[in-house]
C-alpha cells in the first residue's frame, strides 16, 4: 500500500511541477512583453508641462520638448472634423489623466533610426514616456484603452467606423 501511495505522489509530483514551469514560462514570457526597462537610446528623466493631444505632450529636460509619442496614433483634436475632434479631446483627456502628477521618463530611439531627422516630425521629437510607478509605456497604455492606435492606418478606419457605427440587428 505505501509503494501505491508513492506512486500516485510521485505522478501529482511530476504533474505540479511540470504546471509550475509552464506558469513560470508563461510569466516571464507576459513580463518581458509588457515591462522592462527602456531599450538603449536616449533616456532621461522628464517632467511633464503639459498633454497637447492624445497622442503629443510637451517635457521639460534642460529645455522643452513637444513629444510624439512613438507607434502611438490618436484621433486629432486639432481638426475641422467635429466627430474626429470630439474622440481627439477624449483622448487628449485620457492622456492627462494617464500622466497626472506623475514624473515620467522619456526613451527616444536612436539605434532603430536612420538618420537623426527620423525622430523629428513637425517640431517634434518622436519618443515613448513611462511614469515611475508602471512599468508599460504610455504609448502603450493609450493603445490598451483605445484612445489610439499603433498605426495610423488603424487609427483613420477607427475614427471612420466610430463615424458609421454597424447597425444592430433587432432581436425577434
Amino acid at each position: 500500500m505505501n509503494r501505491r501511495f508513492s506512486t500516485i505522489t510521485a505522478e501529482a509530483l511530476i504533474q505540479a511541477v511540470g504546471l509550475a514551469v509552464l506558469t513560470f514560462f508563461a510569466l516571464i514570457a507576459i513580463s518581458r512583453a509588457y515591462s522592462g526597462p527602456p531599450p538603449i537610446g536616449w533616456t532621461t528623466p522628464a517632467k511633464i508641462i503639459r498633454v497637447i493631444d492624445g497622442d503629443t505632450v510637451e517635457v521639460e529636460i534642460t529645455r522643452r520638448l513637444n513629444v510624439r509619442l512613438d507607434d502611438c496614433w490618436a484621433p486629432e483634436s486639432r481638426t475641422k472634423d467635429l466627430h474626429e475632434k470630439q474622440i481627439g479631446l477624449a483622448a487628449k483627456a485620457n492622456l492627462e489623466d494617464l500622466l497626472n502628477g506623475h514624473s515620467v521618463t522619456l526613451y527616444i530611439p536612436a539605434g532603430d533610426r536612420e538618420n537623426i531627422s527620423d525622430i523629428f516630425t513637425f517640431s517634434r521629437v518622436v519618443g515613448t514616456l513611462w511614469t515611475d510607478d508602471d512599468s508599460a509605456s504610455i504609448n502603450q497604455r493609450q493603445i490598451e484603452q483605445r484612445f489610439a492606435w499603433p498605426t495610423k492606418a488603424e487609427q483613420k478606419a477607427a475614427v471612420e467606423e466610430s463615424r458609421n457605427p454597424k447597425p444592430r440587428k433587432a432581436k425577434p
